[in-house]
Parts: C-alpha cells; sequence; structure tokens
C-alpha cells in the first residue's frame, strides 16, 4: 500500500491534506452530523486537552477530523483487517445474542473505544500512534450515538429497508440507515451552519443533561442507543413487528409522526455524542483537571448588528482574538489551481463578513485583521476585536455571515491587547498612513 495512505501518517498529515469528497455508502453519519458531533466536542475541551490535541494533530478542527475514520476507511482496512467493522456493534433488536456472537474476535465499536482510549492516554506511546487514537475515538464515538450503529434487524442496521419521508419525491425511495445518517439530520439543521447548531446544542443541553451523560461505560452508551433502535427507529415503522421478517423488495411510506419524534432525537444524541467525545479527550489529555462547574449561560446577542459600544480604552482592553480557518474544499480547490473558486454563495458570504467587520471597525470595536503566511498557514486568519465578555464576543463572531454560512470556521478566545489600539488609532485598513 502507498506510504501517503497509511493510517498511521493520516492523522499527524491531516492539516496538509485536502479532504475528499464525501462517501456515497451509509457507513454513519453523515460528514454533517460528525462535524456536528467534532464542534460540539471543541466546545467542551478544556484549554490543556486543546493543547495537547493540537500537538499530536497540528491544527486539527475536530469538526473535519470526525469524519477521517470514513474518508480513509478503505486505507484503514488494508493496513488494520477488521477495522471496517469497527463503526457499530450488531446487538439484535429482537432476541438477544453473545457479545462475542456480535462482536466476533472484538472487531466491534464497544471493543475499540477502550483500546484506543488508552492509547490516547499513555504519554509513553507515539505521537503517531496517539494522533491516530484520537482520530479513531472521536470517530466511533460520535458513530454509537447513531442508534443503527448499536442494533441489527438482520437488515444491516437499516440498509436493506426501503422507506421514504415526508416532502420527498413519491418515487424516491431511501434506505432506513441512510435516513437517520443524513436526512435526519439535515432536517434538524433547518438551514443552520453545523458551528452554530452546535453552539445552540451545547446551549441547550449543558445546564443539566451534559454533567449526567459525561459518565458510564461505552457499553452503557451503546445500550442507550439500542434502545433508543427499538422504541423510535423499528418499533413506530409501518408494518413492522419484531421478529417478522422484510422483504427486500418492500417500500414504506414513513408516516410525520415517525420523523417528528426521530426528528427530536437526532439533536440529542449529537450533543450526547459531542460531550462524551470531549469527555474521553479530556480524561485522556487532562486528566487532573477539576469537573467543569455549571453556571447559568448569559443570553448571547440575537441581531448580527454590532451592539451599542463605548471605547474606554483605559490601561489593559477586554479584547478577544477571532481565529479563523478557510472551509477545506474551498482551500483545496484555491490551492489546486491557483484561483479563487467561482462559488457564488462563498462569495457572497466572503462579502458579507468584510461588510461586517467593516462595521465593527467603524464602532471602534475591530482593532486589527489579518492572514497568516507561510504554506501551512494561508487558510487561515484572525481579527482581534474588543468585546464586554466571551458571551459577546462568541456572538459577534457567530453573526459572521461567512460563519454563518460555513465559509469559515471560527471562534474566539480572550486576547491580552495592551496597546494595539493607541498605536493605530482606529486607522487599521492602512496603519502606515
Amino acid at each position: 500500500m502507498p506510504a501517503f495512505l497509511s493510517p498511521l501518517r493520516i492523522a499527524t498529515a491531516l492539516a496538509a491534506l485536502v479532504v475528499c469528497a464525501a462517501p456515497t455508502l451509509t457507513w454513519a453519519w453523515g460528514n454533517e452530523g460528525h462535524r456536528v458531533t467534532g464542534l460540539v466536542a471543541d466546545e467542551l475541551l478544556t484549554a490543556r486537552a486543546r493543547i495537547r490535541l493540537n500537538q499530536l494533530v497540528p491544527g486539527i478542527q475536530i469538526g473535519e477530523f470526525a469524519s477521517q475514520m470514513d474518508v480513509f476507511r478503505a486505507a484503514l482496512q488494508i493496513e488494520l483487517p477488521g477495522s471496517d467493522k469497527w463503526h457499530y456493534d450488531n446487538q439484535p433488536v429482537c432476541g438477544s445474542k453473545a457479545y462475542a456472537d456480535y462482536c466476533p474476535n472484538e472487531n466491534c465499536a464497544s471493543a475499540k473505544i477502550p483500546v484506543y482510549f488508552k492509547v490516547l492516554a499513555d504519554e509513553k506511546a507515539s505521537t503517531e500512534a496517539r494522533a491516530q487514537a484520537a482520530m479513531f475515538l472521536i470517530h466511533m464515538v460520535g458513530d454509537i450515538h447513531q442508534p443503527l450503529h448499536a442494533a441489527d434487524d438482520n437488515d444491516l442496521g437499516g440498509n436493506q429497508k426501503n422507506v421514504r419521508i415526508p416532502g420527498q419525491d413519491p418515487m424516491q425511495f431511501r434506505n432506513l440507515h441512510r435516513i437517520w445518517d443524513s436526512d435526519l439530520v439535515k432536517q434538524a439543521l433547518r438551514g443552520v451552519s453545523e458551528a452554530d447548531f452546535a453552539k445552540q446544542l451545547v446551549a441547550r443541553y449543558r445546564q443539566k443533561e451534559i454533567p449526567v451523560w459525561q459518565s458510564g461505560e461505552v457499553r452503557d452508551w451503546m445500550n442507550e442507543a439500542l434502545v433508543l433502535s427499538q422504541k423510535v427507529v423499528y418499533g413506530p415503522l409501518p408494518e413492522y413487528t419484531c421478529g417478522t421478517p422484510w422483504p427486500k423488495e418492500k417500500e414504506v411510506n414513513l408516516p410525520a409522526a415517525y420523523t417528528e419524534q426521530a426528528s427530536a432525537t437526532v439533536p440529542a444524541q449529537l450533543a450526547k455524542a459531542g460531550a462524551r467525545i470531549a469527555w474521553l479527550l479530556n480524561r485522556a489529555l487532562d486528566p487532573k483537571a477539576e469537573p467543569e462547574v455549571v453556571t447559568a449561560p448569559k443570553p448571547l446577542a440575537a441581531s448580527p448588528a454590532a451592539p451599542a459600544y463605548e471605547k474606554s480604552n483605559k490601561g489593559t482592553i477586554a479584547s478577544y482574538v477571532m481565529l479563523i480557518r478557510l472551509r477545506y474544499d474551498l482551500y483545496g480547490k484555491w490551492k489546486a489551481t491557483g484561483k479563487w473558486p467561482d462559488d457564488p454563495e462563498a462569495n457572497k458570504a466572503l462579502a458579507g463578513h468584510s461588510a461586517y467587520w467593516q462595521e465593527q471597525l467603524k464602532a471602534g470595536r475591530a482593532l486589527v485583521a489579518g492572514g497568516m503566511k507561510g504554506d501551512y498557514w494561508d487558510n487561515m486568519a484572525l481579527i482581534i476585536f474588543e468585546a464586554g465578555s466571551q458571551a459577546e464576543a462568541d456572538a459577534l463572531v457567530a453573526a459572521d455571515p461567512a460563519v454563518k454560512a460555513f465559509v469559515f470556521q471560527a471562534q474566539a478566545r480572550p486576547f491580552d491587547v495592551h496597546f494595539i489600539s493607541n498605536k493605530y488609532s482606529g486607522a487599521l485598513s492602512n496603519p502606515a498612513k
């Protein structure tokens, strides 16, 4: 096998790779779902775990990294035979089987997650091995929260049941697995970017549910998903009876009540997966961290317009840095052709981004902005700005049109500024003048 496909090289080389087109097979959560689980996890990492993860995989974006085990599935199967089965447990929906029967030779998700957690936590293991372990953990923990990755009805986890959800073309039937992997996730997003959706999930569940979710063992999580598969996935299917064979040629229309219940389940499962990914990463990379003290979150600004702002400019300024990374597919096209891709939606979002931060500049909020230089860094940029709180900084970043359109991935972090706004006196568009 060519060396550049080796999964032991994939993790550490990820930042230099262009993310491949989404796989067409229904392997797991679709790319949207995995990005959301990764972005939720990113919100919940401790500072030390974040730093150590970045040392293992320089420039890591967990949202993109979360799907790499699917992207490189064929290569992994060659180097690690049996790894194509690490995405799921084939627990029977009806009846029961011994663990060794549905996880032969320990080639299943619930067997491998603990193995790779230990590798990631082992400071004596090589950087390459720990980076690969992070790739496996982030993906597999996401996978097992899709109910059809914890259950089977002798139908390859729903791949042999053809259904149609309300609103689709009457002649367009999809397999049940794909509906849960992708279609229901898209419905849950409702046009919201994955980054914004992840922030919404964290805000919704952080106070009560996430501290409860971040506990237990992997098999507990698998059993939760199995129960969901019985009660929400298979049980409400029209014409379904547990234990009765389902003809492969059979096609059924799902009632609105089915998709309504499913749509209520999917966001919670994505949030739960992200919370548990973060919990495992924090335990492996920052084991001495104190449990988070959960406080009531401050409300985020609802409007993309800059809030009223009075520039104090006294001593140390309460400042934040917006760390920006261009979406990988756009960056890849740009680097491959030397030209900015002809993407009307991306161009519109970028124009909105420029106008948005010009307004922040006029309001005295934006301090300095610019792109990074170098072969690796040239898809990254930063903006330094002032804000009254972390919540206000997060709201300003989330309202950026390019962030909302997922042209950029971005996050706000506190940043100590002692002199820049005095030095440039607001003339940031051309400091030399």
